[in-house]
């Protein structure tokens, strides 16, 4: 599905933006991190001031409160300089691009993998209900059989159980799109490729394609079955069971519309 020309240029000024606020996150940093050097070196050089007035302090004779004050001042100096010094190290660390990226790659492993189990369990448990439920309710003679007001809530229980599965399915698509979208960003920088080829190799939207046809299948299929064992059915379930079918169908639509677009 190719984008518009009005979609690539929104996705190039946001691009342009994000450019700009690194850069000048960069430079607040960069700066920041001049301060905070300058700062421990001052500091630094104070521990040793004081620590020089203690040492000749103490080599005269009957002076060794003075010594000791001069030698608690160092110590008290040091203590500061050292903790703002680790600040600088956890910082700079903390920056790496390549922490950020081996974390997003760890996000998309961990995300594909409640993807897949997510629709295998998903799909082998509600296509057992479905299965189950048409056993259920469509043996026996007119009499033995269940009434057509315990047809629809079956129908609807099941039915409100698929698109649940799909909501949630669809917010993980969302999480992953992120992360992969996040790891390809690095990349660029760290000259990275194992994203990027893997997303040239296959395309994310397939997977989405794919899920989302799968979904339709098994609703479309679930609504097809309960309406025909609600044929003849005396009262509004049948009809209720087609305003429900479309309603779910319309969401699952709208609901892959706007999650391919955020």
């Amino acid at each position: 599905m190719s984008r518009s020309v009005a979609e690539i240029e929104a996705e190039a000024r946001r691009l342009s933006s994000e450019a700009q606020s690194l850069i000048d996150s960069a430079i607040a940093r960069t700066d920041l991190s001049r301060q905070e050097i300058a700062n421990t070196e001052a500091t630094a050089q104070a521990a040793q001031v004081a620590a020089a007035a203690a040492i000749a302090a103490a080599a005269l004779p009957n002076n060794v409160l003075a010594a000791e004050g001069q030698c608690s001042a160092a110590r008290n100096i040091l203590v500061s300089t050292r903790n703002a010094h680790t600040q600088i190290h956890v910082g700079t660390v903390g920056g790496d691009p390549r922490h950020e990226w081996k974390e997003c790659r760890a996000s998309i492993d961990r995300f594909d993998k409640l993807l897949v189990d997510l629709r295998k369990t998903g799909f082998g448990f509600i296509t057992t209900i479905v299965g189950a439920a048409a056993l259920f309710v469509g043996v026996g003679t007119a009499e033995t059989q269940p009434s057509a007001k315990l047809k629809f809530v079956a129908f609807v229980i099941i039915g409100l159980l698929i698109v649940t599965l799909f909501g949630i399915d669809r917010t993980h698509q969302a999480w992953l799109r992120a992360a992969v979208a996040r790891a390809m960003e690095l990349e660029i920088s760290l000259n990275y490729k194992i994203t990027q080829n893997i997303h040239g190799t296959f395309k994310g939207r397939e997977a989405v394609i794919l899920g989302l046809v799968v979904y339709l299948i098994l609703f479309l299929a679930t609504c097809f079955i309960f309406w025909e064992l609600l044929d003849g059915s005396i009262g509004p379930y049948r009809s209720w069971t087609f305003d429900g079918g479309v309603a779910g169908l319309l969401f699952i639509l709208v609901a892959a519309y706007i999650t391919h677009r955020s």
